[in-house]
């Protein structure tokens, strides 16, 4: 604003102003009504300082360094797109194998497309159908050799001349669920193993969701289908990678070296405090706050804002599983946060899977020369990702995929996490008995969701609200 004048700044900034005053009114007796607005003045106030002071602070990128970080990953992803190509090729996929022209195909409309697109790079955009006319568009859209060739009617010419203009490219994306289908399970034969949830209509008809093309239904295949010889795996191991690269590139590589501002050269991004339903901050335009680890060493790029400082990154110690035992008080969840003989929380659920006692599943995790260690470290890990999924809900079906095992087998391991902590299972339950009632849910200071799908008729929309009442008071 400081760059405008000042009949520009009351003709545009005030009205923003009467707008936010209006608001405010309207939202402070919403708030009043909830018994909220404490809350919000307590909580929200002091945050809203902070926030906007990121915003105006920024932070620094080294540019050189996000530039040879591209490069470099540029360079690796062409040796995984040379794999996955010579699978393709290998399959005859669409791109990979030159189309002749026969003396039956020569003078359709596809054949003519098809070498307009080889010659030009370009689609020829018609809709006619009679091969004069077809010759005339191609003239007239910039291929003028192609015309003269088709005016031929001379089969063997038209190969030499198109022939040349094809390079041994597969037309494939990995971006392309429908591609990905055909490569997966039609191509390859790969069983579906995973399936993407059913649209309302798919339900209604009764119909499963289509098959899953993302990394757990690739990695699912790799685990249970492929053996180490099997030219597939090379394929679909390329591919992970390519999807990889693809992520980074679409999330990071894009957009980073065109956001530091023209003034300061550094990132501005927004700080969210509401703009989830759960109320968690969030970051955006950017998103600063959650960097993905597997985005390599992108964390690297960013510039402390002088030299003596130094970026660090952050977490709290299953601040989930905290919040749990403190709203549930379940005793075996409380003895591995209070006391002077603490418990390893997730050493409790593997006891459970691994069918033993804590102390001698203990005995074995910190024992290296133990022939059960490294079981004991491998059954820890799956119990850890179990207690985190199952604390939002994740059911049998979605435990076995995220694990890569059978439905049977991620439900003996949700059973053993619940039979170790009962108490914080039966706490979910009363918090869903509780939001139906009231028709919204709490946190601890008093913020409000409203979940009028408690009581839906559609049973996926009230069990999705169900699952929120809990995650609402967690998150």
């Amino acid at each position: 604003m400081n760059e405008l004048t000042l009949q520009e700044v009351l003709s545009y900034g005030t009205d923003d102003t009467i707008c936010t005053a209006a608001l405010l009114e309207v939202c402070q007796i919403r708030m009043m009504l909830e018994r909220a607005w404490n809350i919000y003045r307590k909580v929200e106030i002091g945050a809203a300082y902070w926030v906007a002071q990121a915003f105006i602070d920024g932070v620094k990128i080294d540019q050189v360094a996000l530039s040879k970080m591209i490069a470099r990953d540029a360079a690796d992803r062409l040796k995984y797109e040379a794999d996955l190509n010579s699978f393709l090729i290998s399959v005859g996929w669409e791109g990979a194998v030159y189309e002749e022209a026969t003396q039956e195909n020569w003078n359709t409309p596809a054949w003519i497309k098809y070498a307009f697109n080889l010659m030009t790079g370009r689609e020829l955009k018609t809709s006619v159908r009679k091969l004069e006319r077809l010759v005339e568009e191609v003239r007239n859209q910039g291929c003028t050799l192609l015309a003269e060739c088709l005016e031929l009617h001379d089969v063997e010419s038209l190969n030499l001349l198109v022939r040349p203009y094809f390079k041994t490219a597969p037309a494939f994306g990995a971006g392309s669920p429908k591609q990905m289908q055909n490569l997966m399970y039609e191509v390859m034969g790969l069983p579906i193993r995973i399936r993407n949830k059913p649209t309302d209509l798919m339900r209604i008809k009764g119909l499963e969701g289509s098959p899953s093309t993302d990394d757990v239904a690739i990695s699912s295949a790799l685990h249970f289908d492929l053996k180490s010889d099997d030219p597939r795996r090379k394929a679909l191991e390329a591919l992970l990678k390519i999807k990889m690269y693809n992520t980074r590139e679409g999330l990071y590589y894009k957009n980073y070296p065109k956001l530091p501002h023209w003034k300061d050269n550094k990132i501005h991004a927004s700080m969210n405090q509401c703009a989830t339903v759960t109320r968690r901050f969030s970051s955006s335009s950017p998103n600063l706050q959650q960097l993905s680890k597997g985005a390599g060493d992108f964390r690297t790029i960013f510039v402390p804002h002088h030299k003596n400082a130094m970026i660090v990154s952050l977490d709290f110690s299953a601040q989930e599983l905290r919040i749990i035992a403190d709203y549930s008080k379940d005793p075996n969840m409380l003895t591995c946060y209070m006391g002077e003989q603490r418990k390893d929380l997730h050493s409790l659920t593997a006891a459970g899977i691994a069918k033993t006692s804590y102390e001698e599943f203990v005995s074995w995790l910190y024992d290296e020369s133990s022939p059960n260690h490294k079981f004991a470290k491998d059954t820890r890990k799956t119990a850890k990702t179990v207690n985190f999924g199952s604390e939002y809900g994740a059911q049998a079906a979605k435990m076995a995929q995220t694990l890569m095992v059978t439905e049977e087998e991620a439900q003996a391991y949700l059973d053993a996490k619940f039979s170790a902590f009962a108490r914080s299972e039966e706490w979910k339950r009363e918090v869903t008995m509780e939001a139906r009632k009231l028709g919204y849910s709490t946190t601890k200071l008093g913020a409000r969701r409203h979940l009028p799908d408690l009581n839906s008729s559609n049973k996926w929309e009230a069990a999705k609200a169900e699952r929120q009442a809990v995650n609402f008071k967690i998150q």
